[in-house]
Formats: structure tokens, sequence, C-alpha cells
């Protein structure tokens, strides 16, 4: 019974994806104009606001050794060292 209902539910499920928009009721916009109205309306209620935010990152940087950094190197001639950097990136808060 359950595998008889499986193609069924899949043809359901897929002919939502083929339809197309048509406007409830009598409406003299097409898609476009519909759209265009419907962008004004969200950026009057919602303006665009943005921000530069920042934010800390820490990358590796190699160092030379000098002669007082036995406890770092060891042997070797240099060695690696994470630093903080500040980031900066504007985005959109609303």
């Amino acid at each position: 019974m359950k595998l008889a209902l499986l193609p069924l539910f899949s043809m359901v499920l897929l002919s939502g994806c083929s339809s197309t928009w048509e406007p409830k009721g009598i409406s003299d916009y097409t898609l476009q104009e519909a759209k265009l109205i419907c962008d004004l309306d969200a950026n009057t209620r919602y303006p665009i606001r943005k921000e530069v935010l920042q934010r800390t990152v820490y990358h590796d940087v190699q160092k030379t050794c000098r002669k007082d950094d036995k406890d770092h190197c060891g042997d070797k001639k240099t060695y690696t060292e994470r630093v903080p950097m500040t980031e900066s990136y504007v985005e959109d808060i609303n």
C-alpha cells in the first residue's frame, strides 16, 4: 500500500515546481511590475542600513629567531607565531 502511494505523492510534489505566477483576482500588474512595487514597499519599511563591523582573526606569521629567543626556536632560524589581526567588513544589519 505504501509503495503504491509513493509515485502518486511524487507526482503531486513535482507538479508544484512547474506552476507559473498568476495574480489573485483581477490585477493590472505584470510580474515585473508587482516585484518592483513589492521591492519599493520593502525598502520603505526596512531601509538598507549598512555598518562597518570588525572581527579578530588569527594569522600565522614566520618570525626570525634572535639570540635571546632560544625558548621559541631551539636550533631553528625561524618560528611561527599566531598574531591577532582585525578585519573590517560592511554588512546590512537589518
